[in-house]
């Protein structure tokens, strides 16, 4: 169980779970979870992901884009999940509320760059959320 503290006092804690079906290894490790209580767990096994947490600026998003796709071409890994903060949508008639009320009060979002398009269809990414929320 290895623990490290970032700015802002933010707790992560990362987890080898190989043998976690032996009780008493479960047990240990939910014990000192409970006591620690961090903000993120990440358990590993032996599945290959990379994991990538972004939030993106709300400015030269362009550059961010191209930026991500030559580290995460780098990296060489051929599955990857990347969560976070986009700073804008894919799709306005799709991604935008539909509530008047709504809109009045809320500045356009931006639309997420070419370069994000590219990265994500040269990588392969897919929209989960929009694949389970097609409408």
């Amino acid at each position: 169980l290895e623990q490290g503290i970032m700015e802002k006092g933010l707790k992560l804690t990362s987890i080898n779970i190989n043998g976690l079906n032996d009780l008493s290894k479960r047990k240990r490790i939910f014990s000192k979870l409970e006591k620690q209580k961090p903000d993120i767990v990440c358990f590993q096994e032996n599945k290959n992901i990379l994991l990538v947490g972004i939030y993106a600026p709300n400015k030269n998003q362009n550059e961010f884009y191209k930026t991500l796709y030559e580290k995460l071409i780098e990296l060489g890994n051929s599955r990857i999940c990347i969560i976070g903060d986009y700073n804008a949508i894919t799709n306005n008639k799709q991604d935008y509320a539909s509530d008047q009320k709504y809109k009045k009060k809320t500045k356009p979002w931006n639309i997420l760059p070419k370069s994000f398009f590219d990265m994500a269809k040269e990588l392969d990414l897919v929209d989960a959320w929009r694949k389970l929320n097609p409408g």
